[in-house]
C-alpha cells in the first residue's frame, strides 16, 4: 500500500478524468486502461482500506469493501436507458455505509472526484420509501426535529453545507408545528463540504485530511443510523 500513490489520486485522478471527458470512448478506455489501473484503480482501493482502518474509530460496523461494485463506484455508465451513449463516467466515487440494508440504502461516507472539484458528503443522497416514512415520522415529532437540526447546526458551524434534493409541497397528515418544518420536504438528506482548489491537497495525507472533514459531517449520519435502527 503506498501512501503517495494514495495522495496522488486527486491530481492524477483529474488528470485522466478530463482526458475521458474528451475521449469517452471504449477504444480510448482500452488503451487507457493500464493507466487507469495504476492512476485511480489501485489507489482507490487502498484508499478504502486506509479510510476503513481510519473510520471504523467513528463508527465501527463501517463497510469499507475495495471491490468494484463495493465501496468503488463503476467507472461503466449504465447507458441502456439513457440518450446520452457515453460509455464511461468522468468522476470517480467509493462510498463508506453502515446498515444491513442494500447499501444505497443505508447512510455513509462519500468520497467524490471530477475534473474541477473534489468533494466528499455523509448521509443519504436519497430515502428509499422504508426510510422515508421513517424520516417524516421523525421530523413531525417536536424533539426529534430539534435533534436534527442540531446536528445540522453542528456540521455547518464546522464549515459544512447541507444538501438534498427537496419536495414541492409538504407531505399530508404530518405535524408541521417543529422547529424546522421545512425538513419534511426532503427527498435525501447529508452534509458535503468540497475542495475546489486542488492546491490544498499538495502537502496533506489524503486519507487524515478527508476524515477529519468526515467527523465535521458525520453528526448527519449517527442521526440517521439511530433512525432506522
Amino acid at each position: 500500500m503506498s501512501t503517495n500513490a494514495i495522495n496522488q489520486l486527486p491530481f492524477k485522478g483529474r488528470e485522466f478524468l478530463t482526458r475521458l471527458k474528451h475521449n469517452n470512448s471504449k477504444d480510448w478506455f482500452d488503451a487507457n486502461r493500464e493507466l487507469y489501473e495504476s492512476d485511480i484503480l489501485n489507489p482507490s482501493r487502498d484508499f478504502v482500506i486506509s479510510m476503513g482502518v481510519k473510520l471504523r474509530q467513528l463508527v465501527p460496523a463501517i463497510v469499507a469493501d475495495p471491490r468494484v461494485n463495493r465501496s468503488l463506484f463503476r467507472i461503466n455508465r449504465d447507458i441502456r436507458f439513457s440518450k446520452n451513449k457515453s460509455p464511461y463516467k468522468t468522476h470517480i466515487g467509493i462510498f463508506f455505509w453502515e446498515g444491513k440494508a442494500p447499501k444505497l440504502e443505508n447512510s455513509g461516507y462519500y468520497f467524490h472526484i471530477e475534473p474541477k472539484e473534489l468533494f466528499l458528503g455523509v448521509g443519504l443522497h436519497i430515502f428509499p420509501k422504508w426510510v422515508l416514512e421513517k424520516y417524516r415520522q421523525a421530523v413531525s415529532d417536536p424533539q426529534l426535529n430539534i435533534t436534527l437540526t442540531d446536528a445540522i447546526s453542528i456540521v455547518q458551524r464546522n464549515g459544512g453545507e447541507i444538501g438534498g434534493d427537496k419536495y414541492k409541497r409538504y407531505p399530508a397528515g404530518y405535524n408541521l408545528d417543529v422547529a424546522e418544518p421545512e425538513l419534511l420536504l426532503y427527498k435525501g438528506i447529508y452534509g458535503l463540504t468540497w475542495v475546489r482548489d486542488f492546491d490544498l491537497l499538495s502537502n496533506v495525507d489524503l486519507v487524515d485530511f478527508c476524515f477529519e472533514k468526515f467527523k465535521e459531517l458525520s453528526p448527519i449520519h449517527n442521526w440517521l443510523v439511530k433512525l432506522v435502527q
